[in-house]
Formats: structure tokens, C-alpha cells, sequence
């Protein structure tokens, strides 16, 4: 009778453990991972984390009942081999899906990504990358349209001698030495002196004043967003502040005083200007969480997640082509997605007020 009992007793135990794992199976089964490569610790970690954070709030406001959305977050620290790294450990658990931030993680992995036929949503301001793979889709600002903002604005005030200082990333050096040089030559105005500065630069003494000694009447500029206080601090200490142009980056900058920022124009997302209701509903549930507003680049994560979940959700066969060719309106505006993969956003040129408020430019 007791053996009889034991044999029983086995029986319901694997019963029940394989009931229990065809439901976890099935539970796990609607799930859809989406892998999430960012820099969350090194210099550029402030980036990292605010996009987690735009993820995470993502994640929980997606309610579907027959499908859940999972982020499967890895640090890439900032690097091409932390990256690749990161991406390989995803891999290996048959993610397909991936949103990656910075140029340099997003060039490392997208080789094997296409290898792979797995896609990959970049956080880049480079329009070149989804040009040159596939499988690379960018929601996102891209630097070429910055380029020509700002050359349009040089060109409306009559300046002829403009310099270029920029951080010295591939992206970078790109937009100022290829994009912008060619945008002005087309505006008969004269890209004359350009110099750069690496991410650990402490001073830019150097760099302003030989751009300072080569007569130029404007700067443009293109950093991350945490030097601007010490480009521009620096700027005022040589005579050099009215000639400074800002790029997109001002809008990650630490705070810094109006005696640097009240006369400044610089390029900004068409959002902080004019917000949409989805924006404000966005900043405000992400203040709340975050005691902080989300910057442009949390802005543009979230549209790009929200935009592959709505594409995943929709049932379509996930190909490359579902994703192009699309003007996608979200949290940021209207984002067009042409035949490459490369997004075209609204930019504005900008000021800062007496409030500190960013507004439009006034031409």
C-alpha cells in the first residue's frame, strides 16, 4: 500500500510539474523581448539611464492582454566592445529586436545584426548608418538636418567666415568636415577653420583661440551636452561668446547661468518649442517617477520603442519595409522615415528668454 501511494505520489508530482511548465512555456511564449543596448555607467551614462528610465516607463504603459513587452536592458558602456559584447548576450536568448544608443555601439553591432537578420533601432544622430545597412532603422534627429539649419541660418544673416568646433566622435567630425563644409560651399560661404576636443578635454583655451586667430565670425558647435558649460564659460574669457552657435546638445547641458546663455541660438527638437498633448503627458507622468523632465533624447527613445511595439503589435511579418517609407507621429511630433531607414524631425533654431524658457528664434 505504500509503495502504492509512492507511485502515486511521482505520478502527480510530474503531472503537475509538466502542466506548470507548459504554462510558464506558453506565459513565456507571449512574450515579445526587445533588446535594449545602452550606456549606463561611463562619461556618457546620464544618456543611458534616462533612456531605461523612458523604456521602463514604456513598458508599463502598454496594457495588452494577449501580448506583453519585455526590455531586456545591457550596458554598453559607452564602447564599440561593450557593446558587440552586450549584443552577443542577447543574441544568444533569440532576441531579434534591438534599440541601441550612440554611433559607436550602433556601427559595432550592425554588422552582425544583418548577419543575424535580427533589427536594430539606433539612437544615432548619423544619417550615413541606415544608409549603409539595412537592417538599421534611425528615429531619431539626424545630424545632416542640423547641418542645413544651420547653414540656412548662416546664409540668412550674410556671414561668410564660419569655424567648427565639435567633439571628436566619427559622427562629429562628419556632420562639421563633410555636411557642413558642403551645405555652405552650396551657400557661397567659407567653412575656414575647424578644431575638435576629446570626451576627457578640460579646458578648450587652445581650440577657441586659434579659431579666435583665424578671423571667423560664427562657431558652430556639436558636443553631448555636458561640456557646453566649460566650452561656453571659456568662450566668454576670450571675446568668443557672441560668436558661438549651439547644436542640439545645449538641451542636455547642466544648468548654466544667463550670463552665458541670454544671447546663444542654438538648434533644437521642434518639441521643446511647441509640445503636442502626448508630450506634455509624457513629461509629466516622467517628472513624477524621475523628479526631473525627460531631454530630447528620452523624448526620441521612447517614440522609437513605442513605434517598434505598435509595428510588432500590428501583426505585420516584421520586415524592413514595414518600418520605412512612414512618417510615424509620436510624443516628439511627426518623424518621416524615408526609404533607408533615416528620420527626418522638425528643428528649430532657438534662445533662450528672460525666464530661461526655451522659445523660436525670433529671424
Amino acid at each position: 500500500m505504500k509503495k502504492f501511494c509512492t507511485v502515486l505520489v511521482l505520478v502527480f508530482l510530474v503531472t503537475t510539474a509538466f502542466i506548470t511548465t507548459s504554462c510558464d512555456k506558453k506565459k513565456d511564449d507571449d512574450v515579445i523581448r526587445i533588446g535594449a543596448i545602452l550606456p549606463l555607467t561611463g562619461e556618457l551614462s546620464y544618456l543611458g539611464i534616462e533612456e531605461k528610465n523612458t523604456l521602463e516607463l514604456l513598458q508599463s504603459n502598454i496594457n495588452q492582454d494577449k501580448m506583453k513587452i519585455e526590455f531586456v536592458f545591457q550596458d554598453s558602456k559607452g564602447n564599440a566592445k561593450d557593446g558587440l559584447t552586450a549584443y552577443t548576450y542577447l543574441n544568444n536568448k533569440n532576441i531579434k529586436y534591438y534599440i541601441t544608443s550612440l554611433t559607436v555601439v550602433a556601427r559595432a553591432i550592425a554588422p552582425k545584426c544583418l548577419e543575424d537578420n535580427n533589427i536594430q533601432f539606433s539612437l544615432s544622430i548619423d544619417p550615413t548608418l541606415a544608409r549603409e545597412y539595412e537592417n538599421v532603422i534611425s528615429i531619431y534627429y539626424n545630424i545632416g538636418d542640423e547641418m542645413n539649419k544651420i547653414a540656412n541660418h548662416f546664409s540668412r544673416i550674410g556671414a561668410k567666415r564660419i569655424g567648427g568646433l565639435y567633439i571628436n566622435t566619427s559622427e562629429s567630425r562628419y556632420a562639421i568636415e563633410n555636411i557642413l563644409k558642403e551645405e555652405l560651399e552650396k551657400r557661397n560661404i567659407e567653412l575656414i577653420h575647424t578644431e575638435s576636443y576629446d570626451f576627457s578635454t578640460k579646458s578648450f583655451k587652445d581650440q577657441l583661440l586659434k579659431l579666435g586667430e583665424s578671423n571667423v565670425e560664427y562657431i558652430h558647435t556639436i558636443d553631448f551636452g555636458y561640456l557646453y558649460p566649460v566650452i561656453l564659460k571659456e568662450a566668454y574669457n576670450y571675446n568668443l561668446l557672441s560668436k558661438i552657435v549651439g547644436g542640439l546638445g545645449i538641451m542636455t547641458a547642466p544648468q548654466m547661468s544667463k550670463e552665458l546663455t541670454s544671447n546663444l541660438i542654438f538648434v533644437t527638437a521642434s518639441f521643446e518649442i511647441n509640445p503636442n498633448d502626448d508630450y506634455s503627458r509624457f513629461q509629466e507622468q516622467y517628472n513624477s517617477l524621475y523628479g526631473r523632465n525627460s531631454t530630447f533624447d528620452g523624448v526620441y527613445c521612447y517614440d522609437t520603442g513605442k513605434f517598434l511595439i505598435d509595428i510588432l503589435l500590428s501583426g505585420k511579418n516584421i520586415t524592413f519595409e514595414n518600418f520605412t517609407n512612414k512618417k510615424f507621429s509620436g510624443i516628439s511630433g511627426d518623424i518621416i522615415i524615408d526609404s533607408f531607414g533615416v528620420s527626418h524631425v522638425e528643428l528649430k533654431l532657438a534662445n533662450f528668454n528672460d525666464k530661461g524658457d526655451v522659445v523660436e528664434f525670433a529671424k
